[in-house]
């Protein structure tokens, strides 16, 4: 099992209608599922395991997150 963390760049293209925001880089040819979580208190802790082994990709569209293997 590699437990080696990979982080993928992103960009973003900007102009008078707004931002775009991509990660081209980015291969989801091995995505199974793929999930949207939200909470509805700021100061709420979700905690996120699985008991299969299997990639992890985590992507935190605002706040923050904590990632431990």
């Amino acid at each position: 099992m590699n437990n080696d963390l990979n982080f993928i760049a992103g960009a973003a293209a900007v102009d008078d209608r707004g931002k775009l925001q991509f990660c081209n880089d980015f291969d989801m040819a091995s995505v199974r599922r793929f999930y949207v979580v939200s909470n509805h208190e700021t100061r709420f802790v979700r905690a996120w395991h699985a008991h299969k082994q299997e990639s992890k990709y985590v992507y935190a569209a605002s706040g923050a997150a904590l990632v431990a293997a």
